[in-house]
């Protein structure tokens, strides 16, 4: 039997752990585990791994730290290193990695298959003894620390990225939610006002004001027509004087692109952008950068007018937001429908006189029941309608009480109301409950008023009631919603979240038996988060399967929602393309969660003994609130992750400062250093150019001494001989201590800030250079403009040009120019001074250019250049005075640009 290996797996993600431990376990090799760089490098120095694969993004420490502390350990430095990364995938992390000494470097996610034949191919070559172990080619610790803050920060940017991302992300879809509840109470309080107000007016105004005072809209109006569009009426709120030019144009006839527009279709009219697409709207400039939604107001097929009203760009192409405008502005029209049937039913008493049949046909075609009772109670007419509704005969009724079809405990309130018609008193409109046949409960508004006949006197009650089921419907999914939403609000945890979900979902549907379950697309697994079940008790934890064939696995695969009847369930069976799991139910509706067209998973409910428990209209419920609730829950995940996340980032943080403050005060140590050594760069360049300036002085007096024994000689040494030429020479002793003095200038540190002119450190820096300048054959030309007046340090400044100066001779020198010249143009460009030097010497090579002013780098040869002076010159304009130091080539040689 071979040798048993052993492979150390590093990574802090226990699953990912898992996953890689039954890879390796497969192939037969021991499994070591730790979950950071800290506890591998531990484990390994115990039991000396044969290969280390190791994850890089861990707390404690990383994979880089492990990888370059495995290599510098004698012990285990031979063992091969293997990265396995999601997180750290660029080139420059690959290039990174390797240089730490790493043999491998794998992105993931990287099949099974293709993983084995990696990991066994090492394996191999340990075997043979054919693995050639990397050294780590970055020895410098600087250097590693360098790449390794750039790797870092570069994640910790991508991270940062992503967060806030999803915090926008997260944030638009709070502002969604928060703008949707504003308009349902909108819509709640416009409902409340329909079944109070009776005056037409009023009730249009009070709707405006309801529609913005939430902060809904920004403003609305309403204007009623007439059949031929001529202008009845109008309301507005928010908009106050803004309104009067709109409404004499709309009393002129003339109506504006939206209004035409709704007139002529069903749906509601969105207006993006009012300036272009509502010209000749007097609201457009008001209404600037904001959108409009536009409607009819109809009911019963009859157009009333319109509403209109301006809201956030953001939320015009919301389709809950124009299914719930639509909804108020059917409610007004109906609203408007039943004040005017109301008035109908006032003038109708004379109009049923004289010719029922035209009342017939009225009462036949309308959508409403509409009945009369006698004094007693009982019906005499019945419209074809209540056929639809009760399902019971019209025929069979006629004769019969009321109270028969009317649910028990209504009767008592309506027998009072009818009492009070009788009465003579107004009746309002109020809400009752019908049985139809079957015994199932009908919501309904009704309305009674007085009949009269001919001769005025009381004979009953005429009375209409609309069939309220849909309305009553929505309205509880609209509440659903709401509590839904405010549940997601205000709940921390998500199994506590799941059970008020059932609660509220259980006013619109049976949610006896349901499920929660969602899909992880990368490692293809259902699980199922929440269960609740009849028959199977509630799970305490999480249960997770591959994606198969069971009712669920088909909603996910297809995207589509699925009422699954008996019939349906055994065709989809007998196709092979759902297998069942657990008790057979007798209906079985699932919606599939979805974010962004992508299906995070399946909410479920079934029942066992009840095949039309749920119907089409179901799907549409729950297929409704999944939207909301796949959002929802989806941003709960994303928060727990965004938490995550920044405790993560928080340690990182505190790591990195550690080491950032220590590489700051070597940086700065070094640039101490630095300055130094320009220093003494400058020093040297000092002593050359005080040299020069001292070479004919010094031969002038060595000639007056090596004359005196001339004179001697010929007996003309005397007293007055030597006061003569003692004078000469202590003259010109003077002026080479004068020029001392003035070279010291340039090297005496600046203790603060100050004014100066440019222009005279210019001219006093030339003075400096001009005997080492006219050794070297070089002609200096200058265009110094006056006033220069800068803040900064005069004597670090000159050293600048000193530097600059110095380079441009020396290269003037070395590449044997004829013709040497040098170029200072000094001038103010808006608020800066700007000093420019070139010369003739040929340029900058391409290759060297973009290193000019990097520390130590130098072109001459050894011993004659420290490849500091430029570096430090950049350093004192840029750091020390705010400025900028650049270079470019010319035609024919360097320019150097120093603005300050």
């Amino acid at each position: 039997m071979g040798k048993i290996y052993i492979i150390l797996i590093v990574d802090d993600i226990k699953e990912n752990r898992l996953l890689l431990r039954k890879i390796i376990e497969s192939m037969d090799y021991n499994v070591q585990e730790a979950a950071n760089g800290k506890e591998g490098l531990e484990i390994a120095r115990l039991h000396k791994p044969d290969l280390i694969i190791s994850d890089i993004l861990m707390p404690v420490m990383d994979g880089f730290q492990l990888c370059r502390k495995v290599k510098a350990d004698n012990e285990l430095k031979n063992t091969p290193f293997i990265f396995y990364t999601a997180t750290y995938t660029s080139k420059k992390d690959e290039e990174f990695a390797l240089s730490l000494g790493a043999e491998k470097f794998i992105r993931k996610p990287t099949e099974p298959v293709e993983f084995i034949k990696i990991i066994q191919s090492i394996v191999k070559d340990v075997e043979k003894g054919k693995v050639k172990i990397k050294e780590q080619s970055l020895k410098e610790d600087k250097e590693v620390f360098k790449l390794y803050s750039e790797r870092l920060v570069n994640e910790l940017e991508k991270k940062m990225l992503d967060l806030e991302k999803e915090i926008a992300k997260r944030k638009e879809t709070e502002n969604k939610l928060k703008h949707l509840n504003l308009i349902l109470r909108s819509v709640r309080g416009v409902n409340q006002l329909i079944t109070k107000e009776k005056n037409r007016d009023t009730l249009l105004k009070k709707s405006c004001e309801i529609l913005i005072q939430n902060h809904g809209y920004y403003n609305s109006w309403i204007v009623l027509l007439s059949k031929d569009k001529k202008f009845e009426f109008a309301a507005e709120a928010g908009l106050g004087e803004n309104f009067q030019p709109l409404l004499k144009k709309l009393k002129k006839g003339d109506l504006t692109v939206c209004g035409k527009k709704a007139l002529d279709q069903i749906e509601p009219v969105l207006i993006n952008d009012p300036a272009i697409d509502c010209k000749d709207c007097p609201l457009s400039g008001i209404n600037k950068g904001r959108g409009g939604i536009t409607f009819r107001l109809e009911c019963n097929n009859k157009v009333y007018g319109l509403i209109s009203a301006s809201i956030e760009k953001d939320f015009l192409y919301d389709k809950k937001m124009q299914s719930l405008f639509k909804e108020v502005s059917e409610d007004i029209a109906f609203a408007l429908y039943r004040l005017e049937l109301e008035e109908e039913h006032k003038l109708s008493e004379d109009r049923i006189k004289k010719s029922e049949e035209k009342y017939r046909i009225l009462t036949n075609t309308i959508s409403d029941i509409v009945f009369t009772l006698d004094k007693k109670g009982k019906f005499t007419y019945l419209n074809p309608t209540f056929e639809k509704v009760t399902n019971y005969l019209v025929r069979d009724f006629l004769g019969h009480s009321v109270t028969e079809v009317i649910a028990p405990e209504y009767i008592e309130s309506t027998v009072d109301r009818f009492k009070s018609g009788i009465a003579g008193e107004t009746v309002l409109l109020y809400e009752i409950e019908f049985l139809n046949k079957d015994g199932k409960k009908i919501p309904i508004e009704l309305n009674m008023t007085s009949l009269f006949d001919a001769d005025g006197q009381l004979i009953g009650m005429l009375g209409v009631a609309r069939d309220i089921t849909e309305r009553k419907r929505a309205q509880k999914i609209q509440k659903t919603l709401y509590n839904i939403s405010n549940a997601l609000n205000t709940t921390d945890k998500m199994h506590e979240l799941y059970n008020k979900i059932r609660e509220y979902l259980g006013n619109v549907i049976d949610t006896a038996n349901l499920y929660i379950a969602f899909y992880d697309r990368e490692q293809d697994l259902v699980s199922f988060d929440y269960y609740i079940d009849e028959f199977v008790k509630e799970k305490d934890t999480i249960v997770y399967r591959k994606l198969g064939k069971g009712l669920t696995d088909y909603v996910i695969r297809t995207g589509k929602p699925l009422l699954a009847t008996e019939k349906v369930l055994e065709k989809l069976v007998h196709s092979g393309e759902v297998e069942m799991i657990g008790a057979t139910s007798k209906i079985w509706l699932g919606v599939p969660l979805k974010v962004e067209d992508q299906v995070i998973g399946v909410i479920a409910v079934q029942s066992y003994d009840d095949p039309h428990l749920y119907t089409e209209k179901d799907i549409e419920i729950l297929t409704f609130i999944s939207e909301e609730l796949a959002l929802a829950i989806k941003n709960k995940q994303a928060e727990e992750n965004l938490q995550k996340a920044h405790k993560e980032l928080k340690e990182l943080h505190k790591g990195l400062e550690i080491k950032v403050k220590k590489a700051v005060k070597e940086l700065r140590e070094k640039d101490n250093i630095i300055y130094q050594q320009s220093r003494l760069a400058s020093m040297g360049e000092m002593i050359s150019n005080i040299a020069h300036h001292w070479r004919q002085p010094i031969t002038a007096v060595g000639a007056i001494v090596q004359n005196y024994e001339d004179v001697y000689e010929d007996g003309r040494l005397d007293l007055e001989y030597l006061e003569e030429h003692s004078e000469i020479v202590m003259d010109i002793l003077t002026k080479m201590s004068r020029t001392i003095d003035n070279f010291r200038f340039f090297f005496k540190p600046d203790k603060a800030k100050k004014n100066f002119d440019i222009r005279e450190i210019i001219l006093k820096t030339l003075k400096f250079l001009d005997s080492s300048f006219k050794y070297s054959k070089i002609t200096v030309s200058s265009n110094l403009a006056e006033d220069c007046i800068i803040n900064g340090f005069p004597n670090e400044y000159s050293q600048v040009l000193l530097i600059v100066l110095a380079n441009a001779k020396d290269e003037l020198v070395e590449r044997e120019i004829k013709d040497r010249k040098i170029t200072i143009l000094l001038e103010k460009i808006e608020d800066k001074v700007v000093v420019t030097i070139s010369d003739n010497a040929g340029g900058i090579t391409k290759e060297v250019l973009p290193k000019v002013f990097e520390p130590y780098f130098t072109t001459k040869e050894q011993g004659k250049g420290t490849g500091i002076g430029l570096y430090m010159a950049k350093m004192i304009i840029e750091r020390n005075m705010a400025g900028k130091l650049t270079t470019r080539n010319l035609k024919d040689g360097a320019e150097f640009r120093i603005e300050v």
